[in-house]
């Protein structure tokens, strides 16, 4: 993932500083309290191997965040609809978690929705930041779902899941599936390089 990351340090960026509150983004999302269950940090009932790549993700995520943090001076995109103004009030590890027990999805969607996310930046020039991780892994998870699952909710549950509005969530999906160029095809070999590289020592 830091291979495409280290591509984009010289293109357009996301403020990432930028905490300022906007009514607009009130409307369509509130701070994610989680309803359900109503606990910030909860232990989710996860297996020990997939707990062990989640954490391995969301340790991957926040050091790309953190150096481009660092290294990059950002600039707030006008019109970003994956950029949010308050941060949620969840670990992104808990937030993967609960996407993942939630969803009832397998590893491997998680794993090919990540692959998504690296795509989805290298194509765009695009810069992770703090306030757009949680808008571009929920977009991400969608589309992967609905691509390598059998079965999955509709958008509504989803939403419900991380406290969108439903346009929220069908803008970002519908968003994030233009940005990647429709392409939903993962081959085997960039699948097991990840799966590799999550479940490493």
């Amino acid at each position: 993932m830091e291979e495409f990351q280290k591509e984009k340090n010289s293109s357009s960026k996301i403020d990432i500083l930028n905490t300022s509150t906007n009514n607009t983004e009130k409307e369509q999302e509130k701070s994610i309290n989680l309803k359900k269950p109503h606990i910030k940090n909860l232990l989710y009932p996860i297996s020990p191997i997939n707990a062990r790549i989640i954490s391995s993700i969301s340790l991957n995520l926040q050091e790309i965040i953190y150096e481009n943090k660092m290294n990059i001076k950002y600039s707030y995109r006008k019109g970003d609809p994956f950029y949010s103004y308050h941060l949620p009030l969840i670990s992104l590890e808990n937030y993967i978690k609960r996407i993942f027990f939630y969803t009832k999805i397998d590893i491997s969607t998680l794993i090919i929705a990540i692959i998504y996310i690296d795509n989805f930046c290298y194509l765009n020039r695009y810069i992770l930041c703090l306030n757009n991780i949680h808008r571009i892994i929920m977009a991400s998870c969608i589309l992967s779902i609905k691509f390598n699952e059998d079965l999955s909710f509709g958008n509504d549950y989803y939403a419900e899941m991380v406290n969108f509005s439903v346009d929220l969530l069908n803008k970002l999906e519908y968003e994030f599936y233009i940005m990647i160029n429709f392409k939903l095809i993962v081959s085997e070999d960039i699948y097991r390089k990840y799966y590799a590289y999550f479940t490493r020592d």
